[in-house]
């Protein structure tokens, strides 16, 4: 996303551009709500870049709002907390909206979830969640919200209602595939191949190498960013 969007925007401005992202997201990843920010010689107007940018950027990127900001505002440095959320299906999801909902079928389960969110709530060292590639410095992340739950999703397209698992957590940043890599685990505790005691031992545990593969990269969205 950001490689088209920096691409766009260089062509708009006609000069280089450093681009600065408030997430990182792989390859797969949704973002509902990404900020960026980056600085420019140029005099259009907000309302004009947000009319250029849309018209070079591909059908499956779109900015919805751009405004000016102080020279201090950085997307990624200025960012208090980062929300996350992962749809995965219980059910055969219809064929339209398999581009954001894994159709895996795991049953949802209550049985735990109170335990798994009292103990990831707070500060914890997350080392376990970690994958190799991540830039941050610490492993301790303050997790300030944390929830889920099954619900109905209605498809806009075929009408159709699939029940899905929602899985949303917020926190102040997060390490790389952290959020995949929790998602996956609670997958495995859904399946009944790990209890919520192996899942809880994780926080704050001793780092070793993640034991089981990351929830897959359509589901994740990032949904919010707040400054």
């Amino acid at each position: 996303m950001c490689g088209e969007l920096k691409k766009a925007l260089e062509k708009v401005c006609n000069e280089q551009i450093r681009l600065a992202a408030s997430g990182r997201t792989d390859a797969g990843v949704h973002a509902a709500h990404q900020v960026v920010s980056f600085d420019t010689d140029s005099k259009l107007s907000p309302e004009q870049f947000g009319r250029a940018i849309n018209s070079l950027l591909p059908d499956d990127i779109g900015v919805n709002h751009v405004t000016q900001v102080a020279p201090s505002f950085h997307a990624l440095r200025s960012a208090k907390t980062r929300t996350y959320r992962y749809l995965w299906a219980t059910e055969v999801a219809p064929f339209t909206a398999n581009q954001f909902i894994v159709s895996n079928q795991i049953p949802f389960q209550i049985k735990g979830m109170d335990e798994i969110r009292e103990k990831i709530l707070g500060e914890h060292d997350f080392t376990h969640f970690r994958c190799t590639g991540s830039q941050e410095v610490s492993p301790r992340k303050v997790i300030l919200d944390f929830h889920c739950h099954e619900k109905e999703v209605k498809h806009y397209f075929t009408n159709s209602v699939v029940k899905v698992v929602e899985f949303q957590i917020e926190a102040n940043s997060f390490l790389y595939k952290m959020v995949r890599n929790i998602v996956g685990s609670l997958m495995e505790v859904f399946r009944g191949k790990q209890s919520v005691q192996d899942f809880v031992a994780m926080i704050d545990g001793p780092e070793k190498t993640f034991q089981y593969p990351p929830a897959p990269a359509k589901g994740l969205c990032l949904v919010k960013v707040k400054y």
